[in-house]
């Protein structure tokens, strides 16, 4: 076994690791990869899953060490596919570290993670983070060092779209102008649900407007000509996505899907940082975020805050968006980018 890569993570790390994940495939072949990751990471990743992979929910594999039956699941697998190189990445917790201490060979690369006490730590190798990168370009520098070192040469050229084509039907007959998910992991990374209502009301006016219901944001009323999809897998999500003209959304998971398949986006930022920014055809996407909050970003590089810390001004930063500004910028932006509607 030449390399075990760890990547356990949600919904957008996953969608931004899968060029590298794809790369590394075809320079090292699958049977000399063994990846650890998570259910939706997998599903992800899709063809480039390799045969050797431990598959396990995040919260599950972070507490690990914890339980006596995963760690016995963690410690086989690791066990009996000893790797002569790891990848952990930009952002693994401490479970992927001591496992790849381990299991995973004298050559380790991470990207510099200052979200892990220094014992914790594994990696032999830090790569720091250029504020001109985005966390793809990042994660895809690690990679091709690592491959570098162990094979003799690196990545040529820079970070490609992913191939999705695994995470789209064809045969759907659901399509939308406008696709608007008001959904984020954290609540604190939200626009509040009753102003997306109001803007899904205005633009389906004059667009065909589809609201994509996520399960963390409760239900809500909506009228007009808006037509409300529970997405029930990733694959019909992908699509509505793909065949839309125009994303809103928070930033989050979903939005990472319109960056990689090149979809136009109208994206309300609020504690984000800036690594989360498109890699590809950044001029095809709004990013809206209010200057003059000298709290932003409060989320660090490496990890979400997971709550507002401007205690004077709770969420002020995605308060200041007001509907009818949201609405005349998404009107001039899908209008830039699919020409203006008579």
């Amino acid at each position: 076994m030449k390399l075990s890569i760890f990547k356990v993570n949600q919904l957008g790390d996953s969608i931004v690791f899968l060029p590298v994940l794809q790369k590394l495939i075809e320079r090292l072949g699958r049977s000399q990869v063994a990846l650890y990751t998570a259910p939706i990471a997998s599903e992800v990743f899709g063809p480039w899953v390799p045969d050797r992979s431990f598959i396990l929910p995040k919260d599950q594999f972070m507490r690990g060490w914890r339980s006596p039956s995963t760690f016995s699941r963690l410690f086989g697998f690791a066990s009996k596919n000893r790797s002569k190189a790891s990848l952990l990445d930009v952002d693994q917790g401490v479970t992927a570290h001591i496992t790849a201490r381990l299991f995973g060979g004298i050559v380790r690369y991470g990207g510099e993670c200052h979200h892990l006490q220094p014992w914790m730590q594994s990696a032999t190798n830090e790569l720091k983070w250029n504020p001109s990168e985005t966390i793809t370009e990042w994660s895809w520098r690690i990679a091709s060092d690592l491959t570098k070192e162990i094979t003799g040469s690196g990545f040529e050229g820079s970070c490609p779209m992913p191939d999705l084509s695994h995470l789209l039907d064809e045969n759907s007959s659901v399509r939308g102008e406008i696709v608007i998910h008001p959904g984020a992991s954290r609540e604190y990374q939200r626009w509040p649900i009753d102003r997306f209502v109001r803007l899904a009301e205005a633009l389906s006016t004059r667009f065909s407007v589809i609201w994509i219901q996520p399960q963390e944001v409760c239900d809500v009323r909506i009228s007009g000509n808006v037509k409300v999809v529970r997405s029930r897998s990733l694959k019909e999500l992908t699509t509505l996505i793909r065949y839309s003209k125009l994303y809103v959304g928070n930033n989050s998971g979903p939005l990472h899907l319109a960056y990689t398949m090149g979809i136009p986006s109208v994206s309300i930022w609020g504690p984000t940082s800036d690594i989360w920014r498109p890699t590809w055809f950044p001029e095809r996407h709004l990013i809206l975020k209010r200057e003059g909050f000298t709290c932003m970003p409060c989320d660090s590089t490496f990890k979400p805050k997971g709550v507002c810390l401007n205690k004077g001004n709770l969420h002020g930063c995605l308060l200041a968006w007001e509907v009818d500004e949201i609405y005349n910028k998404t009107l001039e932006w899908f209008d830039r980018n699919n020409g203006v509607r008579r």
